[in-house]
């Protein structure tokens, strides 16, 4: 049974991220000041205002909230941005499962699974590389065992 959190490198990246992206837009606003006018300011407060909002509580409780379990029998996925989500997949019905390891992935954190069942897929992102090596070795035994079993009968 494996039971992790996302990796903590990841928010330090999305946190440089969205505050480029928000100086980028605070530097458009400006720079177009002349036709915005009055205008201008109130697109900076709520731009900040929402990066604050972000940086300073949602992205710290997805961190903090977020859990991935897989065992022999199910993968659960508890999750918190705006609201509380759980996820259930039982393992008889994984079909597939793909794996994104990113350049620099144990600087980042940003490596991902990707689990394909029947109708449905569940994203496990932000793992370490050994977490996701690991679950994602796991969840390939766990498929090519039931398709040699199948394939038996």
């Amino acid at each position: 049974m494996y039971t992790c959190k996302p990796a903590k490198r990841s928010i330090v990246l999305t946190y440089l991220l969205i505050l480029f992206l928000a100086m980028t837009i605070s530097q458009l606003v400006v720079l177009f000041a002349f036709f915005l006018k009055a205008v201008g300011m109130y697109i900076l407060i709520t731009i900040w205002s929402i990066v604050a909002i972000y940086l300073l509580v949602l992205f710290p409780l997805y961190y903090k909230k977020t859990r991935f379990l897989v065992s022999d029998g199910d993968i659960v996925k508890y999750t918190f941005l705006f609201a509380f989500k759980y996820q259930y997949m039982t393992m008889d019905s994984v079909k597939s499962v793909s794996t994104i390891i990113t350049p620099l992935s144990r600087l980042t954190g940003l490596n991902f699974i990707v689990i394909n069942a029947l109708g449905s897929k569940m994203f496990l992102p932000f793992l370490t590389k050994k977490e996701c090596k690991e679950i994602t070795e796991f969840l390939n035994e766990n498929v090519s065992q039931r398709h040699k079993i199948s394939s038996e009968e």
